[in-house]
């Protein structure tokens, strides 16, 4: 048996020898592949059966609706692809706008110019207040007038109707004396002559012995006295200052009528040592000393017309920010557009009114003007916010001034402040009449108007049902079952019937009372699929606030 040929491990295996080719041999081209039968064209869609095609979208629903949408997609690509040209052309995009330059000092004007354009086509949206009332101002009361409400005994009778004639026509200046005592609370109005001439003394008694109070102390004991040292010190350097261009008032060497401001003022210190003295309370004082003319007069009078505005001259002036505060609603209500150009140019806190209230315009009109503005606040029952009133007409005066000329901050506090001495008192007094009486005319007032035009708190009840807010319902389940749907319209505002849309019909609501069985615990999912009931605590009684589902989710 002959064995293989055995070879070295390291020597490759035999391999047959290459073809050779003459090299002069020209190349020549593979033969061609075998020819195959035409064949038809496919069709777009494969026509199947419904029930494998259903079969197939139900087992993979996402690879085949990813397949008919691409179907879709070639089909429209080949119809666009064979469109003629002129249609495949797209239509030139227009060239992009050009950039506004960066506003510099050269174009600064004309921006400012294009927002001021903006800004007058703002509507001036203002409720509609109505008709504006026919306001003519009287005649001052003279003595005639005045006579006929005293009685033989000296009392005064008609009250009402001697202060509406002193809030249209005011009072003569030779009558301002007297009636100023019954306005500012010196005398009682069912006062007779003798019961008057007993008040008089007795008050100018009180007046002396005060007066001498702050008179008796001595140097040592005002210097242990710090808070009398400083308001000394107020009340000096603020009369000599106050009106002393007015005749009364006039700096001469025979004139006394400087001390008497000085000694009322101090005196004062000694009757409200809460209060004491502050800057402004000088303005106040000298009208009423000018028609007095006597320091014990003046001081009672000064008195009660310090118990209507105490409150503007306390430490921390809550009360004038709080007038400051109705005033700026007052203003969004009844102006809008004024109140949206002072919030635009941070005089939304109409701090440049702050004068009109501390001291009631007395530096925003001419003395003689200032004495019956006073009697007007005084003797009026319209609103006890009335001076209010007044701050709207003077502004209502001046905003399409202030709007057109676009005022800053400064040109709006300079402009306020030039009004003084300028303001027609008049004109003044018929415009804030006729606001106030278009606001007691208007039907749905909003509770914070109302608030400052009747002076008194309004109360807030849930009187009607607005889409996702909740609803009270009166608790009480005789009353319940007693009035069904059917009866909704005998309930008060107060009582509202609400319907949920998963209430069952009156014959299953009617089983489920008589059978009276226990509620079953329920499951999450019947908790979210039903509507719950949290219970709210009310003044008066306990109610219930009900909700659904959906508003649920809001709250």
């Amino acid at each position: 048996m002959s064995s293989s040929p055995s070879f070295p491990s390291s020597a490759p295996p035999p391999s047959s020898p290459a073809p050779s080719f003459p090299l002069s041999a020209p190349l020549s081209p593979p033969p061609p592949p075998p020819s195959l039968p035409p064949s038809r064209p496919s069709p777009r869609f494969k026509l199947t059966s419904p029930c494998s095609y259903s079969q197939r979208v139900i087992g993979n629903a996402y690879v085949e609706s990813l397949g008919a949408f691409s179907k879709v997609t070639k089909l429209v690509r080949d119809v666009w692809t064979h469109a003629p040209a002129e249609a495949q052309q797209k239509p030139p995009r227009p060239p992009p706008p050009e950039r506004p330059p960066p506003p510099t000092s050269e174009n600064f004007d004309s921006l400012q110019s294009l927002e001021n354009g903006f800004e007058n086509l703002l509507p001036d949206i203002q409720p509609d207040l109505g008709p504006s009332p026919d306001v003519v101002l009287g005649k001052a009361v003279g003595m005639n007038e005045w006579m006929g409400f005293i009685n033989s005994e000296g009392k005064v009778q008609n009250v009402e109707e001697l202060k509406r004639l002193i809030h249209t026509g005011g009072i003569e200046h030779n009558l301002r004396k007297d009636m100023w005592k019954f306005l500012l609370g010196f005398y009682a109005y069912d006062q007779s002559y003798k019961e008057r001439i007993q008040t008089r003394k007795q008050k100018w008694n009180e007046y002396v012995t005060m007066k001498q109070q702050w008179q008796s102390i001595t140097p040592q004991q005002e210097k242990n006295f710090s808070l009398m040292r400083e308001r000394k010190h107020l009340v000096d350097k603020d009369v000599i200052r106050t009106d002393r261009k007015h005749p009364f008032y006039k700096e001469e060497p025979s004139n006394t009528n400087t001390n008497k401001l000085y000694d009322i003022l101090m005196t004062y210190c000694m009757y409200n040592f809460d209060l004491g003295y502050v800057q402004g309370m000088s303005d106040l004082l000298s009208p009423i000393l000018f028609i007095m003319d006597d320091e014990a007069d003046s001081f009672w009078c000064f008195v009660g017309f310090m118990e209507m505005v105490a409150d503007n001259f306390e430490m921390k002036q809550a009360a004038i920010h709080r007038q400051l505060d109705n005033l700026k609603t007052l203003l969004q209500y009844v102006y809008p557009r004024l109140y949206h150009h002072f919030e635009k140019n941070e005089s939304g806190n109409l701090y440049f009114c702050f004068r009109w209230l501390l001291i009631l315009f007395k530096r925003e009109f001419i003395f003689e003007d200032v004495m019956r503005l006073w009697e007007s606040l005084w003797a009026q029952d319209l609103s006890p916010n009335f001076h209010l009133f007044i701050c709207l007409a003077i502004l209502k005066m001046e905003k399409d001034f202030i709007i057109e000329n676009q005022y800053g901050f400064n040109e709006i506090l300079k402009h306020i402040n030039e009004l003084s001495m300028k303001i027609n008192l008049e004109q003044m007094l018929i415009e804030a009449e006729k606001l106030c009486l278009q606001l007691k005319k208007v039907r749905c007032l909003p509770d914070d108007v109302t608030e400052i035009l009747t002076g008194k708190p309004v109360e807030k009840h849930e009187k009607r049902h607005f889409p996702g807010k909740p609803v009270l319902v009166k608790n009480s389940t005789d009353e319940t079952d007693s009035a069904g749907p059917s009866q909704t319209a005998d309930y008060s505002d107060d009582e509202i019937e609400v319907l949920s849309e998963y209430t069952e019909s009156t014959d299953n609501e009617t089983e489920s009372k008589q059978e009276k069985t226990p509620t079953p615990i329920q499951t999450n999912t019947e908790v979210n699929s039903e509507m719950f009931v949290s219970a709210v605590q009310t003044q008066a009684d306990e109610e219930l606030v009900v909700l659904s589902t959906n508003d649920k989710a809001v709250f």
